[in-house]
């Protein structure tokens, strides 16, 4: 995330304590999902799933994709 947060001039300080503030896996992807999915659709699917691994897999995939457009 240190590197994702090093590329975004307005907002990498603040996405370095959002993601130091989290204490679970969990409430880290519901977080970053929040902030970073843009697609209301996709952030409406990923609320829908109950299942937190599968949830953090799709968050992470997101993640990655936009660390490879920036």
């Amino acid at each position: 995330m240190g590197r994702l947060a090093d590329r975004i001039p307005d907002g990498g300080e603040l996405l370095r304590h959002v993601v130091a503030s989290q204490t679970a896996p969990s409430e880290l992807c519901d977080v970053l999902a929040a902030a970073l999915v843009v697609d209301p659709h996709k952030r409406q699917r990923l609320l829908e799933i109950r299942d937190g691994l599968r949830r953090i897999e799709i968050v992470t995939a997101e993640v990655v994709a936009m660390t490879g457009r920036v």
